[in-house]
């Protein structure tokens, strides 16, 4: 038996068949518990029921499907993802979380895990300011030159070679100060949502 598309059972959704419901459903729940993932740190920081959250999990692909628009040319795993996000996102902000939680637990959790983000200036100004601030105070003021110059240019995304001979130091020296002042940076938020915790 041929499988149908996505958009094919979409069809037979809006048409209220629920059998169609149950094979998208078993088809994309992998994508969303993915997406839940991302944001299961911030949820167990600040106390949040995540069985209660990922209950909603049914309810998110079934309105994605409702309201998924095939003539937009995306594919409806990415239309499903999107939406997933949106829930999260909407989920902390009624705990009036700050951007910078999602900063840390998001979008940007690959950099202060492995240091390997190269798109931080599209996050938000106070996330761009908390960092260039925070860098201001290490010891180590070559931390904040490299980073300006690996992130924060004019121009695209410096390669690490080319920062370490604006800076006169080795790439390896660069990336091991760069790790460094990551690090610096995930403690001084992680105090930070420590005190916003304790005023929420």
């Amino acid at each position: 038996m041929q499988l149908k598309s996505d958009q094919e059972l979409i069809n037979l959704i809006k048409a209220g068949d629920s059998e169609a419901f149950k094979e998208i459903s078993s088809r994309h729940s992998a994508l969303v518990i993915s997406v839940f993932s991302r944001y299961s740190p911030s949820f167990s920081f600040l106390g949040l029921n995540e069985a209660d959250l990922y209950d909603e999990k049914n309810n998110i692909i079934y309105n994605s499907c409702l309201s998924f628009n095939s003539e937009k040319k995306s594919k409806f795993s990415t239309w499903l993802a999107n939406n997933t996000r949106f829930f999260c996102l909407n989920t902390l902000n009624k705990r009036k979380i700050s951007p910078l939680s999602e900063y840390k637990y998001n979008e940007f959790k690959d950099f202060f895990e492995n240091s390997n983000i190269e798109d931080i200036k599209d996050t938000t100004k106070e996330t761009v300011d908390f960092v260039l601030k925070t860098l201001s105070k290490m010891k180590d003021k070559r931390a904040l030159k490299i980073f300006k110059l690996r992130y924060f240019n004019d121009k695209k995304n410096l390669s690490w070679n080319r920062v370490s001979k604006k800076v006169g130091m080795s790439p390896q020296g660069i990336i091991n100060i760069h790790n460094k002042a990551a690090k610096f940076l995930a403690n001084k938020l992680s105090k930070q949502l420590t005190e916003e915790k304790v005023r929420v």
